[in-house]
């Protein structure tokens, strides 16, 4: 009797702890059923060329057989979940041609490279198409945070692109860290051509974009100064819920620049309160993520809190 009474206790202790343990399991962000952005929802013509160039270089047979196998993987998957991920891939595939570094802050997204790199000829024949060159894809075992790097990835994906709700759901909330002092003091006192060497991938895509950047970093700078002298204590309004934050671009500057310390706390004021909520019930992905995958120019997953080294330069 004591047998039994033992096993069946020892049943219910395995049983408890499998439920636990599977509830502590990120959940999958539930994407809205919104349209995704034309032309990948650039912010400025300049980047057109480098838009079609990567949609040229990604055959529709290719991206067919990417599609099956992560839908086979995924049978609770729509094509419109896909489709998503893939979307929010091919912007960070921009922002690879553009920066010498780029951090993957997704595992959502970064699935959909797995997949992309199982099929060998096919990858890299788009990366020889799309930047002349292999994109690697490297593991980084380096699991700690990496807030300034996903700062300036915030940042720049911002300026560079309409952020939606599905954005903020598959890389995590952005601006939730500010800026570097360092990098703002570079970006304010260096020449043009010593931030482009140290941080924009030496082709055309890096000169091009990289000057139009350096030159909207350097007047947000020169704004959140010009507010600051105003003396005004509460410059700022919290935005609309529509999930772009192109108006907290310059909120975020200043706040890098003069609050840096309660930056969160500041922050928190100007975000819509649907997104904060919402972001941080789906922190399966984006910044400080359960799992040890992240990836930057990267060959495996690695931790959404972490780097996986650069893209291209």
């Amino acid at each position: 009797m004591g047998t039994f009474i033992f096993i069946a206790l020892f049943l219910i202790a395995v049983t408890l702890f499998a439920v636990k343990k599977r509830k502590k399991l990120p959940q999958k962000p539930k994407l809205h059923r919104i349209d995704i952005p034309e032309h990948l929802g650039i912010r400025d013509k300049s980047l057109v060329s480098i838009v079609e160039r990567l949609e040229s270089s990604l055959s529709d047979e290719y991206i067919k057989k990417v599609q099956t196998r992560v839908l086979d993987h995924h049978p609770d998957w729509t094509e419109a979940d896909f489709d998503w991920r893939l979307f929010e891939l091919k912007r960070y595939f921009i922002m690879n041609s553009i920066l010498q570094t780029v951090p993957m802050f997704s595992h959502e997204v970064d699935e959909i490279w797995h997949e992309m790199l199982l099929f060998t000829k096919e990858y890299e024949n788009f990366s020889n198409a799309f930047l002349g060159s292999y994109l690697h894809h490297t593991p980084n075992l380096n699991v700690q945070p990496i807030p300034d790097e996903r700062a300036f990835f915030d940042w720049v994906y911002v300026q560079l692109f309409e952020t939606t709700k599905n954005s903020h759901l598959l890389w995590g909330r952005f601006f939730r860290e500010p800026l570097n002092q360092t990098l703002l003091t570079e970006f304010k006192n260096r020449t043009e051509a010593e931030i482009l060497d140290k941080y924009f991938s030496r082709n055309e895509d890096g000169n091009t974009i990289g000057i139009y950047i350096i030159r909207k970093l350097k007047q947000q700078i020169e704004d959140s100064k010009k507010i600051r002298k105003t003396g005004n204590k509460k410059p700022f309004n919290r935005t609309a819920s529509d999930g772009d934050f192109v108006e907290l671009i310059i909120p975020m500057v200043f706040l890098s620049l003069y609050y840096s310390d309660t930056y969160e706390n500041e922050m928190n004021e100007l975000i819509p309160i649907d997104l904060s909520q919402e972001s941080s019930s789906n922190s399966g992905s984006g910044f400080f993520g359960d799992s040890s995958d992240a990836s930057g120019s990267s060959d495996s997953s690695c931790s959404s809190c972490s780097s996986c080294g650069g893209g291209c330069s």
